[in-house]
């Protein structure tokens, strides 16, 4: 297989490798460009000539990748275009803005082919530093906020940047993946925050002088387990008051200037049939009544479904949901954290977020001996492995329990013994 070399002056050299022909007849060619090293113009011919040889072979095995005009910002570009319809909605707007905010300020106006380790490592130390953001206030005032993106912020984009770059290789863009070069972000694992048995009791005793909405939205996702999507979700004919159970099988979810819409669950596993406390349908039954009393009082102006209508789930093309907004139409994920946020202001109890219920329920249910498996069915994970992870701190406390009574297998000492007697 011949090889060519042109010199284009000031030391560079543009090599030519003939790869026979295309299936139309026409010469199929390889081209490359270097900038050759040496002090010389002697030294500089002798270096091109071992680089020709190279990329001869380079051809000759089949390893050559013609280089790509695509800067990282095009292909991206390509990408989503390509991805809309595969992800959820949630999930691509999050990727739109972690592209548009942070990766292809840093990265976008590389060729692909320019990306390499190193590249990435620079662009994730500035994500850590100190910045700027000017933002509008609702009277319309700006202001300036400092901030720097969390490590977990940093690892979801090293996740995107890498699956961006692994479309782009199995695409024949790019000889490899050079997020497989680079440091992932270490996050530390924390532990989730939830409350004991003894704070959700003082939780139902201060939740008994808040609306009745509001109240049912938290005693359902905290025996439920459910999450803030999927509780949204919920409508009238998931419910099924003679069995004490509700039907979790999709999820309410909103984006900006797409407004609030329905979607599936998580994954497949999360469609379920939670079996629930008889207090808290009586409280499912108590809303049902004061959404039937808004719907005559507002008539014509109501915009939610038909309320308990079993034969259809939606009416008139409109969500028929439990949890909504004074006129019967969904509710705003960001408006119910933002009610429990006030209402756990105002108590005594330690501050977590609505979420944090959801890892109550689990806690809760673990440390009165439910296994894994069952737990993991409830909160609709996809497998118990996920359950063990997370909840590891519940876990590890029944295992101590587990020991205490191995324990009494074995005879004790008598300094115990009277030790025991004595307390």
């Amino acid at each position: 297989m011949p090889g060519y070399m042109r010199d284009l002056g000031n030391g560079k050299f543009q090599f030519e490798v003939s790869k026979g022909h295309t299936g139309g007849g026409k010469r199929n060619k390889a081209y490359k460009t270097i900038q050759a090293k040496g002090k010389t113009p002697e030294a500089q011919q002798k270096y091109a000539e071992k680089q020709l040889a190279l990329f001869v072979a380079e051809v000759e095995s089949g390893n050559f990748q013609a280089p790509t005009k695509y800067t990282f910002a095009q292909y991206s570009e390509e990408w989503k275009k390509s991805k809309e319809r595969e992800l959820a909605p949630l999930t691509f707007y999050r990727y739109c803005n972690l592209l548009r905010l942070h990766i292809i300020p840093e990265i976008g106006g590389y060729k692909l082919e320019e990306i390499n380790a190193l590249l990435l490592d620079t662009a994730y130390n500035n994500m850590r530093e100190l910045k700027q953001r000017k933002y509008r206030k609702k009277d319309g005032t700006e202001k300036i906020k400092d901030y720097s993106l969390s490590e977990q912020t940093i690892k979801h984009i090293h996740r995107l940047i890498g699956t961006i770059l692994q479309t782009a290789f199995r695409k024949g863009l790019i000889k490899e993946n050079p997020i497989t070069r680079t440091d992932v972000p270490h996050v530390k694992k924390k532990e989730p925050k939830y409350y004991d048995q003894e704070q959700i009791s003082s939780l139902i005793a201060a939740l008994e002088d808040t609306d009745i909405q509001f109240k049912t939205a938290v005693h359902v996702t905290l025996a439920s387990g459910c999450r803030l999507g999927e509780l949204l979700g919920l409508e009238w004919s998931d419910i099924d008051y003679d069995k004490c159970t509700i039907d979790i099988r999709q999820a309410g979810q909103y984006i900006p200037g797409q407004g609030v819409f329905t979607k599936d669950p998580k994954n497949e596993t999360s469609k379920r049939i939670v079996s629930m406390p008889r207090p808290v349908m009586d409280m499912i039954s108590h809303l049902e009544y004061e959404k039937k009393v808004s719907k005559v009082k507002l008539g014509n102006k109501w915009q939610g479904g038909n309320i308990k209508d079993k034969a259809e789930r939606e009416y008139d093309g409109r969500p028929n949901r439990l949890f909504t907004r004074a006129d019967g139409s969904p509710m705003y994920p960001n408006r119910l954290s933002k009610q429990w946020k006030a209402f756990i202001d105002k108590s005594d109890l330690p501050k977590i977020t609505f979420h944090g219920l959801r890892h109550t329920s689990a806690s809760y249910l673990i440390s009165c001996g439910q296994d894994v498996v069952s737990v993991a069915k409830r909160l609709g994970h996809s497998s118990s492995n996920t359950t063990l992870s997370i909840y590891a701190h519940a876990f590890k406390k029944r295992d101590e329990e587990a020991a205490v009574h191995m324990d009494k297998l074995y005879p004790q000492s008598e300094d115990k013994q009277q030790g025991n007697k004595a307390n």
